[in-house]
């Protein structure tokens, strides 16, 4: 439920955003989108790899929040694994060591937004802070 992340405050859930495609600006956009779901993110780069034609959610910890990652998953319509690729570490990913997730977006060659220069932009004040959700 989309709702869960709004309604209760216990403790942020932290993300990390990559950018798997070569489209600009893709991580802000999502960053604005989860950060309206109360996602706290702590970073936004560029992969090292930028061939990723579907969104990955890669749990990072071990102790992870269940319906956070159905909402990502869902929200994102990404695929979920536990299994790490090499290039996703403390070394080549900003705030790796305090994420929960991190969130490679990818893009097929049939979507339509992978043929644009930019992602359309977004209308109005995004909030700033972050909402808190249950730990489970």
């Amino acid at each position: 439920n989309i709702f869960i992340l709004k309604n209760q405050k216990i403790k942020p859930i932290n993300v990390v955003i990559l950018n798997g495609t070569k489209i600009e600006g893709w991580a802000m956009e999502t960053k604005s989108y989860l950060n309206d779901l109360g996602f706290k993110i702590l970073s936004t780069q560029n992969s090292p790899q930028q061939t990723y034609e579907k969104t990955v959610v890669y749990k990072i910890k071990n102790n992870y929040n269940k319906d956070a990652l159905e909402i990502l998953k869902n929200g994102l319509d990404a695929n979920v694994t536990k299994y790490i690729p090499d290039f996703i570490n403390s070394e080549n990913v900003e705030n790796y060591d305090k994420a929960e997730f991190v969130i490679v977006l990818g893009c097929s060659k049939n979507d339509l937004k992978c043929h644009v220069k930019k992602p359309p932009k977004t209308t109005g004040n995004k909030p700033t802070t972050t909402k808190e959700v249950e730990k489970k």
